[in-house]
């Protein structure tokens, strides 16, 4: 089946590690379908050094993570959460020099701090076309005018509601943001907390995309962590299963429902997730 239109092609990335999301001419699974890009995510907090100032512990650990999921776990671009400005200006450069992969900057969720760190890796980060996350309804001007100054690529972060991603699309746009600058992140839950919804407004996202609407035909990012924040990955309770493997579970099954609905680039934090997802997604094409 033939729409009217395919969905914008955003590069994220420079070089030979730039990656390449959208292009789709319909819907999933009446096309050859290519291996979704698979991302990490790396939280700051896990790095803190807690010790008497001496941010040397903190810098090497987090090097040596970047640069052992980069070599062992083919992912395709790196997802950082900074906590604070001052650990985005302690650790930033040296992640620049040591990672070429596409990079998704991302704050702690408080207003003020994010804008801080999303400034900050905008500028020093300035020849990486890299993500900015995320733009919303309520907070888009700051994140907009940034990515436009140093040619960044900017998330748009609606809550689970096909209205709101086309009017936050349209403002990005209207403020001077292209099409191929913007990602949609609907804002996904996780399974048995909404996931049924979430993947059916991607589903109507994707097709009034397709069938002509440019402001919703726009590539989606998949946060598959999400999974994380339910009580079923997390607490200790032997029904359940065991709590090593069932966290995992959760995880991967989010994100396989995210890439039927249409997402191409997924972002994990368990490393174990990205593996299961890899091996369901050869052994299915095989």
């Amino acid at each position: 089946m033939v729409f009217q239109r395919e969905i914008t092609s955003v590069t994220i990335g420079t070089g030979q590690h730039a990656i390449t999301l959208g292009g789709q001419h319909t819907v999933p699974f009446l096309q050859a379908e290519k291996e979704p890009y698979l991302a990490l995510r790396l939280s700051g907090a896990n790095f803190l050094n807690h010790g008497k100032g001496d941010h040397t512990k903190e810098r090497e650990q987090f090097l040596r993570t970047v640069e052992q999921c980069s070599r062992e776990m083919e992912i395709a671009a790196l997802n950082v959460q900074f906590i604070d400005e001052q650990q985005a200006s302690r650790l930033l450069e040296p992640l620049l020099d040591s990672c070429p992969l596409p990079l998704i900057f991302t704050g702690p969720g408080e207003t003020a701090k994010n804008r801080a760190i999303i400034e900050l890796c905008s500028e020093l980060a300035a020849e990486r076309n890299v993500v900015l996350c995320s733009a919303t309804l309520e907070d888009y001007k700051t994140i907009a005018a940034t990515a436009l100054v140093y040619q960044h690529t900017v998330v748009a972060e609606s809550p689970i509601d096909i209205n709101i991603a086309k009017q936050l699309s349209i403002l990005l746009t209207e403020f001077g943001l292209p099409f191929e600058k913007i990602l949609i992140d609907p804002l996904v839950a996780a399974l048995g907390y909404g996931l049924e919804y979430s993947f059916s407004v991607m589903e109507r996202i994707r097709l009034q995309g397709l069938l002509g609407d440019a402001f919703l035909a726009l590539p989606f990012i998949g946060f598959a962590f999400n999974a994380w924040r339910t009580r079923e990955a997390t607490t200790d309770y032997p029904a359940w299963g065991l709590l090593e493997e069932r966290g995992v579970l959760w995880e991967v099954t989010t994100a396989a429902a995210l890439n039927a609905a249409g997402a191409d680039l997924l972002i994990f934090q368990h490393p174990k997730s990205i593996a299961l997802f890899r091996e369901i997604w050869r052994d299915k094409k095989t």
